[in-house]
């Protein structure tokens, strides 16, 4: 399908707006803004002009821009100012009936599909670098114009995906932003609330390459979620803390049931990182039962170092017990 994107470039704060700030005041507003900061929104509606039931364009603008400046997401600033983020979203949206795009239609599916980034510096970790965030939502809904009911029906419908997915992707492109630089408990904290998935596969990435141990229980769980992205990401960072709690072996060895041999292969890996005799046995049997060759090697290696790692666990264990009373040990 050729694709006509309409892009409509919009600068977040205009000197020419009516209630526009001086720029003394602007220049010390934004020094004292706290992040994340964002100053640019680009909007491109890919829907072609001749397959729009209705022309959704001005009011994606409105409420992209309502949604990401709402109370307790980013603040606005200047275009000219270096520390800000920028955003873009991309929405196409229409009327299915079969599977087939109809400009009009008495009952169907209302389908909308928003994709944005965020392109955010790196706050310090690398001068002039720039991070960028993704969040992509795919909704559709039935509709109907016979019932009588406006609320029903194909615009209406379009309409209400349009202000949910907003919604939606600001929560999630602020949340991603907010754990990436967030403290070790606000990481947590968001594994530990129903987040997003976006901010979820944030939060995991960051709990894994932390080696959060607080976050184990959270991540289990998520292991789980029914977002591909975030279970996959709940098992490498269970892999990269390597930490054995009640439930983790049990959680991966879950991961390997299925078609999807990604999810095999995330799992194989985190219980080879973890160890332990549970993770050895386990793998052992993969390592001969597994219908993939490719997974039943991955097994092997995998319980080698599981092994490897039990194996050294319990001569620290024994090294303690053996070692020479200390100082405070004698005489008793």
């Amino acid at each position: 399908m050729r694709r006509l994107c309409l892009i409509a470039l919009c600068v977040w704060m205009c000197s020419c707006t009516q209630n526009a700030p001086t720029a003394s005041s602007t220049e010390v507003d934004k020094t004292r803004a706290p992040w994340p900061r964002l100053k640019t929104i680009i909007i491109a509606d890919l829907t072609q002009p001749d397959q729009r039931p209705v022309d959704l364009e001005a009011e994606e603008d409105k409420a992209l821009r309502h949604a990401l400046s709402a109370p307790g997401r980013f603040h606005s600033a200047l275009s000219s100012d270096a520390g800000a983020c920028a955003v873009e979203v991309r929405t196409f949206y229409g009327l299915l009936v079969n599977g087939e795009l109809k400009v009009e239609a008495p009952q169907g599916k209302a389908k909308l599909v928003m994709e944005a980034e965020a392109h955010c510096p790196t706050q310090g970790k690398s001068a002039g670098e720039i991070e960028t965030y993704r969040a992509t939502l795919d909704k559709e809904t039935h509709f109907s114009e016979v019932d009588g009911d406006p609320s029903t029906g194909g615009i209406a419908r379009l309409r209400a995906l349009l202000k949910e997915s907003s919604e939606e992707i600001a929560e999630t492109l602020f949340g991603q932003v907010s754990v990436r630089h967030a403290s070790d408990d606000k990481v947590i904290a968001a594994l530990a609330a129903e987040s997003p998935a976006g901010v979820l596969m944030e939060a995991a990435g960051e709990a894994g390459e932390r080696k959060l141990k607080g976050a184990v229980s959270h991540l289990v769980r998520h292991t789980r979620h029914p977002e591909p992205v975030v279970s996959l990401r709940a098992g490498a960072a269970l892999g990269l803390i390597g930490h054995d709690q009640p439930g983790v072996i049990t959680a991966l060895a879950e991961m390997t049931e299925g078609p999807d041999h990604e999810r095999h292969l995330i799992a194989v890996h985190a219980m080879g990182d973890i160890g332990g005799k549970r993770a050895a046995r386990y793998l052992d049997a993969l390592a001969v039962g597994h219908p993939k060759a490719v997974l039943r090697e991955a097994a092997r290696q995998a319980a080698k170092r599981a092994k490897a790692l039990s194996m050294k666990a319990d001569t620290e264990d024994r090294s303690r017990h053996d070692a020479p009373p200390g100082k405070g040990e004698e005489g008793q």
